[in-house]
């Protein structure tokens, strides 16, 4: 499996609603896992995007405070 592009974005937990810096990789057959660190060999989780994504916001569309 190839790596697409990898970096670090900030995403809300699902129980807390707390603002959590991961390291990301996008997959060519469209995962998205994120990881601890861009070290880490394991995954926390991983993202099926075409099943389990309902919207991408960026930038000033994103409502919340990251590390927060």
């Amino acid at each position: 499996m190839a790596l697409v592009r990898g970096g670090w974005l900030w995403r809300q937990s699902s129980i807390l609603r707390r603002w959590k810096r991961n390291w990301f990789a996008l997959w060519l057959d469209g995962t998205l896992g994120y990881y601890h660190d861009e070290t880490a060999q394991d995954e926390e989780d991983r993202v099926l995007i075409h099943f389990n994504v309902r919207d991408i916001k960026i930038g000033p569309e994103c409502h919340g405070e990251p590390g927060t």
